[in-house]
């Protein structure tokens, strides 16, 4: 996270931040411009713990989606927001795990890398997904 110091002996407002004199402060954003008497000391980027967000539809078929690489502990989301689909892990070979409908949900972590990809089947043509994976 970057950090950034109030150099001066006033408090300095930037936004809805408050710098007190001689106060470090840990930001969850980067500032793009900074006043005279602030002085950022870490430029430590942002963490982003979101390793894939898709919408996924379609009217028929499957789609498949990949853990991506590195991942090994990960939160998975599956929001369904129009249709139904049923939905297999790559470990599963032809079983169907679940199956959702428009309005459902579902979440889980997996605290080790069991499975490597995730196949989606549409099973309306309104069909819409939305995966999501959390480390």
């Amino acid at each position: 996270m970057p950090k950034y110091k109030n150099t001066t002996t006033a408090d300095i407002v930037i936004g809805q931040y408050r710098f007190t004199p001689g106060v470090e402060v840990t930001l969850n954003e980067f500032l793009e411009s900074l006043p005279a008497g602030i002085t950022k000391t870490a430029t430590t980027p942002c963490y982003n713990p979101i390793v894939h967000s898709d919408l996924y539809s379609g009217g028929s078929g499957s789609a498949t989606v990949s853990i991506p690489a590195g991942t090994q502990a990960f939160t998975l989301r599956l929001n369904c927001t129009g249709g139904s689909v049923s939905v297999k892990f790559s470990d599963s070979s032809a079983v169907t795990v679940l199956k959702l409908a428009s309005g459902m949900s579902w979440e889980r972590f997996f605290p080790s890398r069991v499975v490597d990809s995730i196949i989606i089947t549409y099973l309306e043509a309104s069909s819409k997904v939305y995966v999501t994976m959390e480390t």
